[in-house]
């Protein structure tokens, strides 16, 4: 089966950083050179730079040998049985799809990447998650190791219990400054944030705040 319905070319943009269209969409600059593979996707052209990619360039699908549709079905939360964000096992979602736990994490560790907010060429939570209706949030925080087991590292979130969506999060240790930054995050990300009642565990600094 082949995913026939592209994204609109108009809402792609060139990847090219020295261009003067970069990371512009709409700018009527791109236009289909030639297509390629089983899903069918488009080989671009910039008229602005003549640079030319792949329309995955700069995707968690980019170099990927998973189908588009399998690969969509492991990660959309449409698809709770099938995808990684409602709790299902790497081993699990490979006996789902017929994908290689192998191929599973390295999607995954695309999608991250993808979505992460330190990334300035990429700022997909950014692009995509404003203006939310959000009517209540969850708030808490979490401790883990990197690198080492000396060293506690805290990870403060902000999610929507309805839609299980991350809002906002921050890292740091754990003290007021960092809640404070979580919830200064999630409150631009809301459209009516007077309307949210906010649920939070047992640290003061969310009452305080």
């Amino acid at each position: 089966m082949k995913n026939t319905n592209r994204p609109p070319i108009a809402s792609l943009a060139c990847v090219n950083h020295e261009c003067p269209s970069y990371g512009q969409p709409g700018q009527g600059n791109l236009r289909v050179r030639k297509i390629y593979g089983p899903d069918r996707i488009r080989y671009l052209l910039c008229r602005s730079c003549q640079s030319e990619f792949s329309e995955r360039k700069n995707t968690p699908l980019w170099s990927s040998k998973i189908g588009e549709i399998k690969a969509c079905a492991i990660a959309d939360p449409a698809n709770p049985s099938l995808q990684l964000a409602e709790g299902t096992s790497v081993k699990g979602t490979a006996r789902l799809t017929g994908v290689t736990p192998k191929a599973i994490r390295r999607l995954a560790s695309q999608l991250g990447r993808q979505a992460d907010p330190a990334n300035p060429s990429l700022r997909f939570h950014d692009q995509r998650v404003q203006q939310l209706a959000s009517t209540g949030l969850q708030a808490d925080e979490r401790w883990g190791f990197v690198g080492s087991k000396r060293e506690q590292f805290w990870q403060a979130e902000v999610i929507d219990p309805a839609t299980r969506l991350v809002v906002a999060f921050a890292t740091g240790e754990r003290n007021e400054r960092l809640v404070e930054q979580v919830l200064q995050d999630a409150v631009s990300r809301l459209s009516y944030p007077q309307g949210v009642v906010l649920f939070s565990d047992g640290e003061p600094s969310y009452e305080k705040l």
